[in-house]
């Protein structure tokens, strides 16, 4: 078994390969975004409650780099969608 700091958390990586990527991938990520965000939901639910966290304030439940790239993402998805707004339509819904 592996220790704790060596352990990668699965909305942790994804949601790190996903801040870092570009061209195909990164098109492929934006496109089925609902499938990557409910996954990263999940897994962090899943961690919070297997962790009991849960009841833990909501500052101290994720690490700051995790917040970090949630807030690099929610910035870099706004920034697609706006910028695809009445070219590609199916791809912001």
């Amino acid at each position: 078994m592996l220790p704790n700091k060596s352990r990668k958390l699965l909305h942790e990586e994804l949601i790190l390969q996903w801040v870092v990527s570009s061209g195909v991938a990164k098109e492929l990520a934006i496109a089925n975004s609902w499938f990557f965000f409910e996954l990263m939901v999940k897994s962090m639910v899943t961690h919070l409650a297997s962790m009991e966290l849960l009841e833990m304030p909501r500052r101290i439940r994720f690490n700051e780099q995790f917040l970090d790239d949630v807030t690099s993402l929610v910035a870099m998805v706004t920034s697609e969608i706006i910028s695809r707004f009445g070219k590609d339509t199916k791809v912001i819904e």
